[in-house]
């Protein structure tokens, strides 16, 4: 096989905090990896049409850390979003190879102030596969008063 055989998947998580009007007040690049279960996903929802394990639907966030590509579940999951609080998209022009997911923890979400270290997208809103994993380091204080936005963003392919 040569290089131009390949198809990978790489991945980039962006983590914003949000005062009330809107701005950001701190901000976070990290990476992220797919579970064996995510790689695993992709494969099935390019192979059928059966679909029995849900659309990448919803998004968590938690305060453990150390999980691996075998792990099922965040450390200590605090909060989850789905329907009008999480959206997925595609790229444009250039990046139009790019899948963009977004979650957006308002304000009283997670319940208490919490400090946000780890986030990862399911399938299904009731446990459901977890398809990748990533750690916020720094970690990012989130109080019930200001809003997290967290963007995963996937680059099939070279570009």
């Amino acid at each position: 096989m040569t290089k131009y055989d390949l198809i990978g998947v790489r991945g980039r998580v962006r983590v914003l905090l949000l005062d009330q009007r809107g701005q950001v007040v701190e901000e976070r690049w990290t990476k992220n990896f797919l579970t064996e279960l995510g790689e695993a996903y992709i494969a099935d929802r390019l192979s059928d049409r059966n679909h029995a394990d849900g659309d990448i639907d919803n998004m968590a966030i938690g305060t453990g850390s150390g999980q691996s590509r075998t792990s099922t579940t965040l450390a200590t999951e605090v909060a989850r979003v789905s329907g009008g609080n999480f959206t997925v998209s595609q790229g444009t022009a250039g990046d139009d190879n790019d899948v963009i997911w977004q979650g957006t923890f308002g304000t009283s979400v997670p319940a208490s102030n919490q400090t946000i270290s780890e986030t990862a997208l399911f399938s299904l809103s009731s446990a459901g596969v977890m398809i990748n994993y990533a750690e916020i380091q720094p970690a990012i204080f989130k109080p019930t008063t200001l809003t997290l936005v967290v963007q995963i963003f996937w680059t099939i392919g070279a570009s």
